[in-house]
């Protein structure tokens, strides 16, 4: 934290903006901002937030200082190769999935399709989704959101991807059943219950629109409202 001060000169310079122009920005005095830049008093943890907004960074970098080049090109190298990655496990998946399909036209057994679709597609839509912000977020320096509500529209994110797998649980294992040859197709529950209906509905997405597309933004969603470091959190007690 001995830092904090020397960091906010540094971005303020960097960003051609004067002592003055931040006070404003910040809503207090000239005198504060010398102040925290000579390590006199120290900004707390929602003014490290405002000032880093400010200077479009992320609070461990007033924190901890800018990362090393040599960090920073590894970081790039790491998000590049997962990129890549997973580019190429999209390239597998599409291509087992037409397979998947061709099988299904021979055979009628369309039970490993209609699997992929409803359960590996979402999956890799949403990594998807997260790999390239993340890879982003390293090369250009995207920020995650911040605010009172954010961390529940993260969870509640998780939430609704939970209950796609959850609610279509009824139909893949009927599915399973039907291809094994367990049993005749009926429903999980033996009778038409809430779940069942549900469960009918998000099958329906997958039937006739193939993919469920919009698990690529929620991919994204999910970067965007992360939680931040904990680096940053486990400082927070040293600032006063």
């Amino acid at each position: 934290m001995a830092n904090v001060g020397k960091n906010i000169r540094i971005l303020r310079t960097r960003k051609k903006m004067t002592q003055d122009a931040l006070a404003e920005k910040l809503f207090v005095s000239h005198q504060t901002v010398s102040n925290y830049e000579t390590g006199k008093t120290r900004p707390d943890i929602d003014t490290l937030v405002k000032i880093a907004d400010i200077m479009e960074v992320d609070v461990n970098v007033l924190i901890h200082g800018m990362p090393s080049q040599e960090n920073t090109r590894n970081a790039r190298i790491r998000s590049t190769a997962l990129l890549a990655a997973t580019v190429i496990f999209g390239f597998l998946l599409f291509s087992f999935s037409d397979y998947m399909n061709l099988l299904r036209q021979h055979t009628m057994r369309s039970a490993p399709y209609y699997l992929t679709l409803s359960l590996a597609f979402p999956a890799y839509y949403l990594l998807a989704g997260w790999v390239a912000m993340h890879t982003a977020g390293v090369f250009f320096h995207i920020r995650l959101f911040h605010g009172k509500f954010i961390p529940r529209i993260h969870f509640l994110l998780i939430v609704l991807i939970c209950s796609w797998y959850i609610f279509l649980l009824p139909e893949c294992m009927v599915l399973l059943a039907d291809y094994l040859g367990i049993i005749r197709r009926t429903r999980f529950f033996g009778i038409e219950s809430a779940w069942d209906f549900i469960a009918s509905k998000l099958f329906a997405v997958v039937t006739h629109q193939k993919t469920p597309f919009f698990f690529l933004p929620m991919g994204i969603a999910l970067w965007i409202t992360k939680p931040r470091k904990s680096g940053s959190q486990n400082h927070t007690a040293d600032i006063s």
